[in-house]
């Protein structure tokens, strides 16, 4: 499922660095996105820098809920990322079926 065809020529799936590039500027943004939301967002509706006694617990609540709902919803973006990086994207048909034909 994620290697190339049966029939597809041997090159190397991740020979050329240029390729990579934007593989890792999209993870890095994702990785600076989810840590500016969950430091500067979260951690405050948390409250964990207060003592216990002290902490608004409806804001604890609400945090609570939007770090679980966060958290499950980049969990399916990492997993769509991998994805859509590992999974050979296919290459051109060859038989008789796909020959250009003169009309």
């Amino acid at each position: 499922m994620f290697g190339p065809p049966l029939n597809a020529p041997e090159r190397p799936r991740f020979g050329e660095l240029s390729k990579l590039l934007p593989v890792f500027i999209v993870a890095l943004t994702i990785f600076l996105l989810y840590s500016e939301y969950v430091i500067l967002h979260g951690f405050r509706l948390l409250q964990l820098d207060r003592p216990p006694s002290s902490r608004v617990e409806s804001l604890s609540n609400r945090g609570l809920q939007e770090m679980i709902t966060f958290h499950i919803v980049t969990v399916l973006l990492l997993y769509c990322f991998g994805r859509c990086v590992l999974t050979h994207p296919g290459s051109i048909p060859d038989g008789q079926g796909w020959e250009l034909q003169p009309d």
